[in-house]
């Protein structure tokens, strides 16, 4: 990743949120312009507020027990 990834993370308080963005950047070979997009859309959030809460929490469980 890019210093503008790096700078773009920090800017996120919310620890969890910071570390899944990271992992998911980095995995989906996200540009910078992309993580801004997806930070800019609550992309986390709208998956933490997902009615399909199992799938969800099976993959945030992966990035926090990595």
């Amino acid at each position: 990743m890019s210093w503008t990834h790096y700078r773009t993370l920090l800017r996120l308080d919310d620890l969890l949120a910071r570390t899944w963005y990271m992992r998911e950047a980095a995995e989906q070979n996200w540009s910078s312009r992309a993580l801004v997009r997806q930070i800019g859309t609550l992309y986390y959030e709208r998956l933490l507020a997902s009615k399909d809460r199992r799938s969800v929490r099976k993959r945030l469980i992966t990035y926090i027990s990595i």
